[in-house]
């Protein structure tokens, strides 16, 4: 086995996947030991499990993707790009052969999804010009992924304020704003985008004749508006607080040194919120793949099929987000690793219950 089980100083659910890759090394349970190291910060470790799985399956994209991430957070961008670029290579393919609606549209998203990541990779890299042409392409109207459509206009804002063009960051600012204001769902880096919104309006009116600011759109209410906006979706947001209590004492003045700061404050805090996106969906597997319909109801997606006693029997899909210090996760995990351990000695499985959809919740 080239994983060995350690019980000190490891999460259980760590320990558990060493456990499931030392008996059975598959895809699935390479890219979620990755995972687990990864969270862990154990970078060496998650990139010889990606490595593994790339090689397992060559065919698919997540372990392309994860690798990728995994060069973002070592600041190993070149190598970040290439990986995100053979990632984009393989979903191109898959799109290519959507036999389904369903099936395109998720490739659609995962497509724009990769355009954002080379565009991250490309930034760090000042290849400014490169990075905008891939953020564009990630705002498809066939997209109907809202968080990588907010996240290609934030960075293209940031690109513009890099090169000295505030005026022209404010428009995709804004639409990424409005983006969030006219949707139910969560969208990453809400408050990101509201608080720098505020922030080059603030800079934009210091800009314009007195006549001119009241009747704007750079006004003292839309820049509190922008800040309180990005308050409620982040309470604890520490410039947002300073800079509204500011403009609600009247006060012109602004916690950066001067105003000119003021758009690089901005393209700060846009970058400084890429730097660890959150583990996106990856492919799922046949056991513990969600169901649509409970998804678009609102519901927890959960198991619909029973786990078999078959040599390729996969573990449960759990989402990266999801909390690894619950009883009920420990459980299932213990669950599926009782049902492989049966299917590789022969011997019958004990007669656990079947996975509460509610205890594999993705979200």
């Amino acid at each position: 086995s080239k994983f060995t089980i350690r019980t000190s100083a490891d999460s259980e659910i760590l320990v558990l996947w060493q456990y499931a890759c030392s008996m059975d090394p598959s895809y699935s349970s390479l890219i979620h030991l990755g995972l687990e190291y990864e969270r862990s910060g154990n970078y060496k470790c998650a990139k010889h499990a990606y490595l593994l799985a790339k090689k397992h399956s060559p065919e698919k994209w997540t372990s392309f993707y994860r690798l990728g991430k995994l060069g973002c957070k070592m600041k190993q961008f070149l190598y970040s790009l290439k990986r995100f670029k053979e990632a984009l290579v393989i979903i191109d393919r898959n799109l290519e052969r959507s036999q389904t609606d369903i099936t395109k549209s998720q490739n659609i998203s995962l497509r724009s999804q990769l355009q954002v990541s080379i565009g991250i990779a490309l930034v760090n890299l000042q290849q400014y010009d490169k990075a905008k042409v891939h953020l564009q392409a990630a705002l498809t109207k066939q997209n109907n992924n809202l968080g990588n459509k907010t996240s290609a206009l934030a960075l293209i804002a940031f690109i513009l304020l890099r090169q000295g063009q505030p005026r022209a960051a404010f428009a995709p600012l804004l639409k990424a704003r409005n983006i969030v204001l006219n949707s139910n769902e969560h969208i990453p880096r809400a408050a990101e985008i509201h608080y720098c919104t505020a922030i080059v309006a603030r800079y934009l009116r210091s800009k314009e004749t007195h006549e001119a600011v009241d009747s704007n759109q750079y006004s003292v209410d839309f820049e509190i508006e922008c800040l309180q906006d990005a308050l409620f979706h982040n309470p604890g947001h520490r410039n947002a607080k300073i800079e509204l209590n500011k403009r609600l004492n009247s006060d012109e003045t602004s916690s950066s040194d001067r105003i000119d700061d003021l758009p690089n404050a901005a393209a700060e805090s846009i970058l400084l919120s890429h730097d660890h996106n959150p583990v996106q969906t990856m492919e799922t597997t046949n056991v513990g793949q969600p169901d649509l319909s409970e998804r678009k109801s609102g519901k927890k997606p959960g198991f619909r099929q029973r786990l078999t006693r078959t040599n390729s029997t996969p573990l449960p899909n759990v989402h990266a987000r999801d909390k690894v210090d619950t009883a009920a996760i420990r459980a299932n995990f213990l669950h599926s690793l009782k049902q492989r351990r049966s299917a590789i000695s022969g011997d019958e499985a004990s007669g656990d219950e079947e996975a509460s959809s509610s205890d594999l919740s993705d979200h």
